[in-house]
């Protein structure tokens, strides 16, 4: 039986104007060998920085060590069997594993990839229920038997579903929000576009939206318990200000409309790129906000790099980052990294 929840937001909405905290960074760079063909979605595992080539049909991951960033191997092949790769389009879902496994969801399976000795090994471990067969898009583990995925049913007006791992006990959480005035041949789905980001220890999750500049979290039962938008000088309008009609009728290509990047996650913050901030203008800095679990702002690191995509490594303690806006081909052969400031581990 499928349970419908209409989430008031009057009584959650916050307004965040400052960050408490403000520090410079100077990127470092490392010329890489083996440079990747295409700059795809990039993690960490103990010991290497793994970037996945979607435009590759062998070798989708590429390998660097965290040392010294050299090329160390490549692995995992495009196909149909059990232990191919499938999806070649791209992975938000990345779980960690011990030593240099780790964890990603193709199509509707779970996929170990193994790295041991040079040799990268794809193991197919678990099927995905999902309510409906719907597409595992954003899927996460909320709470010990709570699952999120963002919703692409256009029939319905919610964000989200929540269910249990036997993909049963649907509920559709959160109705659309009404930041933009949309046209009807518009989706919702692709102009609230989000990244989910889990906590089960606190059961919860904090949503950054794509095209907003906004942030909300809620609970494991589809509370909305704060809903932020974020007002700092930023390159572009709101995206409801943006004159995309005005755009269409002069036959030019309306701004970017992105806002926040895929974030990264640890136990205590949730770090996420601001791609419109006003220090981006000259596509020479970039700015990366830090939250905590309780949706509050923490600091702002301005990276001298543009970059579109980053990855933290927990145990060195260092920020990866590839594809500098406008790059040429010069600087797509790098990788920019830095260590983070050490208060941000002080207990």
């Amino acid at each position: 039986m499928l349970i419908f929840i209409s989430l008031a937001a009057y009584s959650t909405g916050q307004v965040v104007k400052d960050f408490p905290r403000s520090e410079n960074i100077k990127m470092k760079e490392a010329v890489i060998s083996e440079p990747p063909i295409y700059l795809g979605f990039m993690h960490t595992t103990d010991d290497y920085l793994v970037i996945f080539q979607r435009q590759r049909n062998q070798g989708v991951f590429h390998f660097y060590s965290l040392d010294d960033l050299h090329f160390v191997t490549q692995g995992g092949n495009i196909g149909n069997g059990p232990d191919d790769l499938t999806n070649t389009l791209f992975y938000n879902y990345i779980h960690p594993g011990e030593r240099n496994h780790f964890t990603l969801i193709d199509d509707r399976s779970f996929k170990r990839i193994d790295m041991e000795g040079g040799q990268v090994k794809v193991v197919k471990t678990e099927t995905i229920q999902t309510p409906m067969n719907m597409p595992a898009n954003n899927y996460s583990k909320i709470d010990d038997n709570v699952y999120c995925i963002s919703n692409i049913d256009i029939t319905r007006s919610y964000e989200f579903i929540l269910f249990d791992k036997e993909g049963e006990n649907s509920t559709w959480i959160s109705p659309y929000p009404k930041w933009a005035n949309i046209k009807k041949e518009e989706l919702p789905l692709i102009t609230y576009i989000s990244a989910v980001v889990p906590n089960p220890a606190l059961k919860r999750f904090m949503v950054f939206y794509a095209k907003f500049r906004r942030v909300r979290m809620f609970d494991s039962k589809g509370n909305l318990l704060k809903d932020i938008s974020v007002e700092f000088p930023f390159k572009f309008p709101p995206y409801e200000e943006t004159d995309i009609e005005l755009a269409r009728i002069n036959q030019k290509t309306p701004p970017i409309m992105l806002s926040y990047s895929i974030p990264y996650a640890d136990d205590k913050y949730i770090y996420v790129i601001c791609y419109n901030a006003k220090t981006s203008d000259t596509n020479k800095s970039t700015e990366l906000q830090i939250w905590n679990w309780n949706a509050e702002p923490v600091a702002v690191l301005h990276l001298d790099k543009g970059l579109r995509q980053f990855t933290i490594s927990e145990k060195k303690r260092r920020l990866y980052a590839t594809d500098p806006l406008n790059a040429d081909e010069k600087i797509r052969g790098k990788i920019f990294w830095c260590d983070l400031p050490k208060w941000l581990y002080e207990k």
